[in-house]
């Protein structure tokens, strides 16, 4: 009796393995087929983040001219 118990639980547990497998191997399929887009969201990604970081930086020398005008300004005044 105890070992017919066992082989249901042993036979309950090797379903659920295998079904865990084959959820596991579906989002993985799904993942290397959407792994192009993903790359071009990464490319275009780092490309706005070069943009932005060229942006930041002519928006700090901007502002540096802009205090070393306001200073001579002061100062001619």
């Amino acid at each position: 009796m105890i070992d017919l118990a066992l082989q249901v639980v042993l036979v309950v547990l090797l379903l659920l393995t295998i079904t865990w497998c084959m959820i596991v191997h579906l989002r993985l399929r799904r993942l290397r087929t959407e792994g192009g887009e993903m790359q071009a969201f990464i490319a275009a990604l780092g490309e706005a983040t070069t943009r932005a970081e060229a942006a930041i930086s002519l928006m700090r020398d901007t502002g540096r001219e802009i205090e070393r005008a306001a200073i001579e300004q002061e100062r001619r005044a």
